[in-house]
């Protein structure tokens, strides 16, 4: 399975309560769907299909048709029914300067469940072992820089990319990456993506410093991934965001911050702490995930 795969598999495994955030989900798959009269089409995931179909039922009182589709390597599902209401919603979206389907969200977790949705159906993400690019596929430019302003008001900037017929949003740093996986709520594939990361950027230094002490390299990666492996620990057990205000602080520090120094990471918090009170921190976190079990 790919890592794109896995991402999306997490997001679909996610329970999304709020029926305004159910629809804004939906409409994020819709998001490339097409609408002639008052029948719209659209392509999703196969594993997406049948929730698809029951969602459109319940938030446009319409059944839907599916059936398989492929396209070179594309497989998935064209699902298809009639409905005024989401037809008129799709042409309003080609029909302004910037699609904005902003207009069905109701609370704060809308938006990502609508970016969710929008990924599962056309989103991509590299492997991180081979470096930092994730996009969103959309069939018009309209609204690909819809999709590029609900980005950027969460401080997101995403370029604009054209291929062919296709248009999309993209964004090719790792920290980028990071913080579209983290809105979209893939908390697990953040982690890896992370120690992938680390993984990366210790090779290079490795292969930079070819002058430094062996010994004390050896340590410091031990160290960190001691560190990285507390911390992957407590949130997958749920015991992350529980901590201390302060040791949550070193913990997300640590996280963001794998290539830095305990003197540079030390300085990093706000206030800055001491080099010992660092590793205490850290240590506090190593104890509390040795206490929890496997």
């Amino acid at each position: 399975m790919s890592f794109s795969e896995q991402v999306k598999s997490e997001l679909i495994a996610l329970q999304i309560k709020p029926m305004c955030c159910r629809k804004a989900f939906l409409v994020g798959l819709l998001f490339g769907a097409a609408a002639e009269y008052n029948t719209v089409t659209a392509r999703v995931p196969c594993e997406l299909c049948e929730h698809a179909v029951s969602e459109i039922k319940r938030h446009f009182g319409r059944d839907a048709a599916a059936k398989p589709y492929v396209r070179g390597k594309q497989r998935g599902m064209e699902i298809s029914f009639e409905s005024p209401k989401c037809a008129s919603m799709i042409r309003a979206w080609d029909a302004a300067d910037v699609a904005d389907p902003s207009s069905i969200f109701k609370c704060d977790g809308c938006l990502a469940a609508f970016l969710r949705g929008a990924f599962c159906a056309t989103g991509t993400v590299s492997d991180p072992a081979t470096g930092s690019h994730l996009e969103i596929k959309c069939t018009s430019p309209l609204r690909a820089r819809g999709m590029q302003a609900l980005l950027a008001g969460e401080d997101i900037a995403m370029g604009l990319v054209q291929r062919d017929k296709s248009f999309g949003v993209y964004i090719k740093n790792s920290q980028g990456v990071e913080d579209v996986l983290t809105l979209l709520g893939s908390s697990t594939m953040v982690f890896e993506l992370l120690n992938k990361k680390i993984e990366r950027e210790i090779r290079n230094n490795e292969n930079r410093v070819t002058n430094c002490d062996t010994g004390n390299i050896s340590k410091y990666v031990s160290a960190s991934r001691k560190h990285i492996a507390a911390i992957e620990k407590l949130d997958r057990l749920g015991e992350l965001e529980k901590l201390p205000d302060a040791i949550y602080e070193t913990a997300m520090l640590r996280l963001r911050h794998q290539n830095v120094s305990l003197g540079e990471l030390a300085e990093l918090h706000m206030p800055p702490i001491s080099k010992s009170g660092l590793n205490h921190r850290l240590q506090k976190l190593i104890d509390l995930a040795d206490a929890l079990p496997d």
